[in-house]
């Protein structure tokens, strides 16, 4: 794939393409640019935010406090009516470069953020998020001690009080990343600027999964990763992912359509299925023997792709073996029925399974389920 070369940096200011720019501000309007050393490259950070005056400082903050020291922070706001540009401004003179007018959503804004990146490096965090002190500096010395292409490092997953709900380790940076979740979240990622320049600007027709679908092209073009393996972000459970779960999904669909072009649509319908929610039901077992059984996956795919539904059968134990004794509660009774493990041998073509790297999971499995159904009902 040939770099394109007039993406990264094509600005130093942004051209007011709308008519309704509210702000322009920075270092940069004072004629003061930053560069790379070769001690020290320079790492262009991007936060695009609209109407976030509540956290838009604490993102802020948690650039500002990073132990590494050449950072140029771009912000691109979406035109706020709240109280956003007001902690920005207060910020100012130490902000590189600060745009505010209208744009058409969270990866067009990204898009802008990179037109506008002088650094080598350049990572985005969201107005939700924030960084640990040393994220950017353990990001950096792991990119040029193995001389990668960008990298990965693990998230916190917070809710509104603070409280630590789940860590967003690193996954799989190779083709298993088809199959697997996402590689690692994407605020903890920072990527060389040859990344953007030869992958282009983020697909704007996806609202809020664009960012899974760069994350798997840039395994599909074959760039190295690093992993950092230290925690470098906080996610705010709050974002957009979280609230529009089912717009999510739906664009997750559509952007594994692009990249599983021998599937057909139910077998898509699958995948996130075994990806995000751990439902084995017999259609997605079956759709996943169709890929074990074809020539286009790699055997370390479908190497992968095995252990999954192993994890997801031993999940799914654990939960009925630590269910409420003596008798299961109405949830437990509920995630037996959601996960139509019946249906796998009631189904006319379950004998299919029969022979597969499947069947002595699920014989298993299926025993425990009806023990454990059975004492529900008593």
């Amino acid at each position: 794939m040939p770099e394109m070369n007039n993406f990264c940096g094509k600005y130093e200011r942004y051209p007011d393409l709308t008519g309704s720019r509210k702000f322009e501000g920075g270092l940069r309007i004072q004629g003061k640019l930053k560069t790379s050393t070769l001690e020290m490259p320079l790492v262009t950070v991007i936060t695009v935010v609209y109407n976030a005056g509540f956290n838009i400082q604490r993102a802020m903050n948690s650039v500002f406090q990073q132990t590494y020291a050449n950072i140029e922070y771009i912000i691109v706001d979406g035109g706020s009516t709240d109280n956003t540009m007001e902690y920005v401004r207060q910020s100012i003179d130490r902000l590189d470069y600060v745009v505010s007018e209208p744009d058409k959503g969270i990866y067009s804004a990204m898009n802008k953020g990179i037109e506008l990146a002088r650094g080598d490096y350049i990572a985005l965090l969201n107005s939700d998020d924030w960084y640990t002190p040393e994220g950017i500096e353990r990001s950096v010395n792991k990119l040029l001690a193995e001389s990668t292409d960008y990298s990965g490092g693990d998230a916190l997953l917070v809710d509104a009080s603070g409280q630590t709900v789940f860590q967003f380790g690193v996954h799989h940076f190779d083709m298993r990343a088809y199959f697997s979740l996402n590689p690692c979240s994407h605020i903890a990622m920072v990527l060389h600027r040859r990344v953007y320049e030869t992958i282009g600007p983020y697909d704007v027709q996806y609202r809020i999964a664009s960012d899974l679908k760069y994350q798997l092209s840039i395994v599909r073009a074959g760039f190295k990763a690093s992993s950092v393996n230290h925690v470098v972000c906080y996610m705010e459970l709050e974002g957009i992912s979280s609230r529009e779960q089912n717009l999510s999904i739906d664009e997750v669909k559509r952007i594994l359509a692009e990249f599983h072009p021998e599937l057909s649509r139910e077998e898509i319908e699958a995948i996130p299925q075994l990806k995000y929610r751990n439902q084995l039901t017999y259609y997605t077992l079956d759709m996943l023997l169709r890929v074990l059984s074809s020539a286009y996956y790699t055997e370390e795919q479908k190497a992968f792709i095995q252990d999954r539904v192993q994890d997801c059968f031993k999940a799914t134990m654990y939960a009925l073996l630590h269910a409420d004794e003596p008798k299961p509660t109405a949830q437990a009774v509920q995630y037996y029925d959601n996960m139509k493990i019946r249906a796998l041998f009631k189904h006319k073509a379950a004998k299919r399974l029969r022979g597969t790297p499947f069947f002595k999971p699920i014989s298993s499995m299926y025993r425990m389920l009806k023990k454990f159904r059975q004492r529900s009902k008593s």
